[in-house]
């Protein structure tokens, strides 16, 4: 899922509009449940994650996930195969911790930040400040999965 906003760099007064891309990894409840998130600041991708999750619960999830058609592509599935070796010796029913570790954005390169509760700092185009925050959108916005996973 996607939506757009409008920022405002309060450094240099530049003004942009952006799309933030969504990918979620793993069973997604409602209202996110026990969830962190990784966000781009160029790009504006936002990768959710659980906290933690059981071996088997990853399992049932990743088989239907990797079952389905679209978003397979490099940077998605070395990510998945990362945090499946994770839950290697974890026991089947037991919460596992998931810590993707480092992440780079599949847009850019640029390593993804932990996302913030007071909103997310973007870097500004012009200047390249981090002083803009990312405080709300204005519109959804449909797009198609892209090859690393985020729509």
């Amino acid at each position: 899922m996607a939506w757009s906003f409008d920022a405002d760099c309060p450094d240099c007064g530049h003004h942009w509009e952006g799309i933030e891309a969504t990918l979620r990894i793993g069973p997604w409840t409602r209202g996110g449940g026990d969830a962190q998130h990784l966000f781009c600041r160029r790009c504006y991708n936002r990768l959710w994650l659980p906290r933690s999750m059981e071996r088997k619960a990853w399992r049932r999830w990743s088989e239907r996930f990797l079952a389905e058609p679209s978003g397979r592509g490099a940077w998605l599935l070395g990510l998945l195969a990362r945090i499946d070796a994770s839950f290697a010796s974890a026991g089947w029913y037991v919460p596992h911790p998931i810590d993707p570790g480092a992440v780079g954005c599949p847009g850019c390169g640029s390593p993804m930040v932990p996302g913030a509760a007071e909103g997310d700092h973007l870097e500004c185009p012009a200047c390249g400040s981090l002083a803009p925050v990312l405080a709300g959108f204005t519109s959804h916005v449909s797009l198609a999965v892209g090859e690393d996973g985020f729509a």
